[in-house]
């Protein structure tokens, strides 16, 4: 369990504590795209997911987007942000976390990663020592595939309570 279990877990990317994270020794943080900072559906990056990304620099963090989604897609959502990303990460394999730490010039223990999955991006993340923060999904309707993830998931967060990861 201790690996599923993320560092933090918040309602959205609106409620991440910035600040405490700088404190803590973050460096990077590197976030999921889809339902994390936008819905599957945008194909450009939301007022709210600008705004989070703009936070970031402005806190001196590297940045960096990595996404199990098609290149065209997440292409044409970072261009012009001025982000390094990857697509078709095969979260929850460790090369593609290898990779985002790379392009952040961090190491785990320095860097935070931002999803909305606990199998894939929170699993992915610990395994290398990487700060977890989960936030809930940003739409809950998704393809068949997800069904039972997403129930699996259900139980897991049933015994991970907010108030207990908030700082």
């Amino acid at each position: 369990m201790s690996k599923l279990k993320p560092d933090y877990y918040y309602d959205d990317i609106s409620e991440i504590p910035l600040p405490m994270l700088k404190e803590q020794g973050i460096r990077a943080v590197i976030c999921d795209l889809d339902n994390t900072l936008d819905c599957h559906e945008t194909p450009t990056p939301s007022e709210k997911a600008l705004a989070f990304l703009n936070d970031l620099r402005s806190f001196g963090f590297e940045v960096c987007i990595i996404s199990n989604g098609k290149q065209p897609r997440v292409d044409r959502y970072v261009q012009g942000l001025g982000i390094p990303y990857i697509a078709k990460a095969g979260k929850p394999a460790k090369k593609s976390y290898l990779k985002a730490l790379k392009a952040v010039k961090c190491k785990p223990k320095a860097a935070a990663f931002v999803g909305d999955q606990i199998f894939t991006d929170t699993w992915g993340a610990n395994r290398l020592g990487i700060t977890t923060i989960l936030v809930e999904p940003i739409k809950s309707i998704e393809n068949p595939f997800f069904y039972p993830k997403r129930f699996l998931e259900k139980i897991l967060k049933a015994n991970i309570k907010k108030s207990d990861l908030h700082v």
